[in-house]
């Protein structure tokens, strides 16, 4: 009869495997490793300094379904049971002690926040999500898009990667127990984790097809969940003693390019770009990189022995001197020791991230992420040391367990009261600023509606013996209906500004937003790359990454949650800039005035879905493209035409204004600004990018807003 799966309970500092006697453990530095890779990238990400650091939460999926699947079936080989009791307690040892102390931080930091109108309105809800781990699935029933931000971020806005988790750890023993019940087949098991893997993967491509969706794959369960399985599977055949050293030698043969993809991929993939069913492909490979890197970790320093001179597939070289560096990296100390604090680092580095901003508004950003980190650095090695460790260690045993239980419920409930006080002065404001913004528009001073006219009758077309006469004559011509600007500045709080649109916003956004803070102004952005006025119709070619129906769809979606945005964030303005405007039909122009009628009718309609919270809508006037240092008259045209209607719809419209980007930039078609200050400022002929964001946001705030 051939053994049973069994492997060494190999183990990263996360490890705490039987309460009062431990079996034979071995430590793998290179799992800790590749933790702290995981929760360096994601806090790279979260401070926008590496765009593709968000897949560092896949890493941990994998990590997570790898490690405690190879704990299970060393369980199981050892006791001949899984005893569910005792491993959910020690996950509730791993994760509830961190996680109350967390909590009770956020309560404090949603307390302490002077701007109560800038929290998020639903603060209540995600904090109950985090104490029942269904975050993921609150952030999508609430409707939030998770890239962009409409207000001030939720200091609770990673948990739901944590949630995923923790469901993971509620069914999984259970689905193992009845898959050891029903096979007794080794390699079934791992087929069948391997193929819900599969059928993981295949659903978050269909629901992209079907529905364009984003946030749904994203945060989805069971959309995410393939990542957690694919490490499962991989763990369990990694226990396999038939296969495991084979599978181990082969994977350290790989261990060059699974790292370079795992780092090209930490680099390059952006998450908020728009995503299709065969981008989402790349999520799986990226996955696939990482369990291969995980497999091959076995086999240093006490995973499962591989003996090679049984293997077939050994050479001299199975483990090139590059890849024994990057095993040596991956082992150094630093790294491992962030994988020990990666748990609490992970909790924490949001919310403290956004207290340092807010406290340190007018330092250099520089300054500001280095102590963030820092500061969560410090705060996790001390909830590793006196919160995690102890805990983990000693279980209920280092106080009275009564104390304990008591404390953390007096906690968690402290913390559950202190954000419902939070969340119901954040509405009280958000409502406020709803009216207040609307008495800003009302209030808005207006021109002389009395203007003196002077014309000179044309030579030539005077009667015969009549003087030519200059006439003057006085007419009353209407006054301008559109909103006038500057705004004034509400006289207690910061003015809110939305910024909307779509590239030219998008990549305007964070230098909008750091040089608001500078000026006082809360500031939020929502935009989607290639989404323009109407939606978008790119039948055209060369538009990659944009075409097809649920580029259309994602489009159209987002433009339907229009009044939803303006009514969650309670702007005083919103500032529309975009470039884009669905095309015109074939055979047609930008200039025809069909055209132009309905590009019109679209940007009132636009601005009454915005303006329904009582929000001034600034629409900034289209520059002229020099994109890629190229010019036409066509587009040149396109810009004159659309400004021109820009123009009218804004001084005709009583909730609309606009202001002159367009002279600002280019005077004229042949002469346009190209830098300011020594900064260029649209370095692709476009968009407004890095440094130039922050110089133009600065001009462009000091025309919305009253100094």
């Amino acid at each position: 009869m051939p053994n049973p799966p069994n492997c060494d309970a190999d183990y990263s500092v996360d490890h705490s495997l039987h309460q009062g006697s431990r079996p034979t453990t071995r430590h793998i530095p290179e799992l800790d490793g590749y933790r702290g890779i995981g929760v360096l990238v994601v806090v790279l990400f979260h401070f926008d300094l590496l765009k593709g650091g968000w897949l560092g939460v896949d890493l941990f999926f994998v990590l997570s379904g790898f490690l405690i699947t190879r704990i299970i079936v060393h369980e199981r080989a050892n006791t001949g049971r899984i005893n569910l009791r005792n491993f959910w307690r020690r996950r509730a040892r791993r994760l509830l002690p961190a996680l109350v102390v967390f909590l009770a931080g956020v309560a404090l930091y949603l307390w302490w926040y002077p701007e109560k109108v800038a929290l998020p309105t639903d603060v209540t809800a995600q904090m109950w999500a985090t104490v029942f781990y269904v975050a993921n699935w609150q952030t999508i029933l609430s409707g939030s898009n998770y890239w962009t931000q409409y207000a001030v971020e939720s200091p609770l806005r990673h948990m739901w990667s944590l949630s995923i988790e923790e469901q993971f750890y509620v069914v999984f023993p259970l689905a193992m127990t009845a898959l050891f019940s029903i096979t007794r087949r080794r390699l079934r098991v791992a087929w069948v984790l391997l193929g819900a893997a599969v059928v993981s993967w295949t659903t978050g491509v269909l629901i992209l097809a079907a529905t364009g969706n984003f946030e749904r794959v994203y945060l989805g369960t069971d959309t995410r969940i393939g990542a957690v399985l694919l490490g499962a599977g991989v763990g369990y055949l990694t226990c396999v003693p038939s296969i495991r050293d084979r599978l181990v030698s082969t994977a350290r043969l790989f261990v060059v390019p699974a790292f370079a993809v795992m780092i090209a991929a930490f680099v390059l993939v952006d998450g908020s770009t728009n995503w299709s069913p065969l981008r989402w492909l790349l999520m799986p490979g990226f996955e696939i990189a990482v369990v291969i890197l995980l497999t091959a970790a076995l086999a240093n320093k006490g995973g499962a022995p591989v003996d090679t001179d049984s293997d077939p597939t050994r050479r001299a070289d199975a483990v090139s001197t590059v890849g024994a560096m990057i095993q040596g990296v991956v082992a150094s100390r630093p790294l491992v020791w962030l994988g020990g604090v990666s748990y609490g680092l992970y909790l924490w580095h949001i919310p403290v991230k956004l207290t340092v901003e807010r406290a340190m508004r007018s330092s250099p950003r520089a300054i500001v992420v280095i102590t963030a980190i820092l500061i969560s650095l410090a705060i996790s090695a001390l909830s590793l040391r006196f919160v995690e460790r102890p805990i983990r260690t000693h279980g209920l045993k280092i106080a009275p367990r009564g104390a304990l239980l008591g404390s953390a419920f007096l906690l968690v409930a402290g913390s559950l009261a202190l954000s419902t006080s939070a969340t119901a002065e954040a509405r009280h404001h958000a409502n406020r600023g709803g009216d207040e913004a609307m008495s800003i528009i009302t209030d808005a001073p207006e021109t002389d509606p009395t203007t003196t006219t002077t014309t000179e009758q044309p030579v030539g077309d005077e009667s015969p013996g009549e003087q030519p006469p200059l006439i003057e004559e006085t007419t009353t011509v209407p006054p301008p209906v559109g909103i006038q600007l500057p705004l004034p500045r509400p006289p207690d709080r910061q003015p809110r500004v939305l910024l909307f649109g779509d590239s030219l916003a998008y990549d305007l956004t964070k230098g909008f937003t750091s040089q608001a803070a500078k000026m006082g102004i809360s500031a939020s952005a929502s935009s989607l790359v290639g989404c323009g006025l109407g939606g978008t119709r790119f039948e055209a070619d060369g538009h990659p990454g944009l075409t097809g129906q649920d580029a259309v769809a994602r489009c159209d979606a987002w433009i339907a949650k229009q009044a939803s945005l303006v009514d969650r964030v309670k702007p005083d303005a919103v500032l529309v800039f975009r470039v884009g405007s669905r095309q015109p039909e074939p055979g047609s122009s930008w200039c025809d005035p069909t055209y132009l009628q309905w590009y019109t009718q679209a940007l009132n309609d636009e601005i009454e879905r915005l303006s329904s919270t009582g929000a001034a809508v600034v629409i900034a006037p289209l520059v002229y493209q020099h994109f890629g240092g190229t010019r036409s008259t066509e587009s040149d045209d396109r810009t004159d035409c659309l400004n021109k209607t820009i123009a009218e719809v804004t001084s005709n419209n009583p909730k609309a204004a606009s202001f002159p980007l367009d002279k600002w930039m280019c005077p004229d078609r042949d002469t346009c600004r190209v830098e300011e200050d020594g900064v260029t400022l649209r370095p692709d002929g476009l968009h407004f990018q890095g440094p130039g964001a922050v110089v133009a946001s600065r001009w462009i705030l000091g025309q919305i807003f009253q100094e």
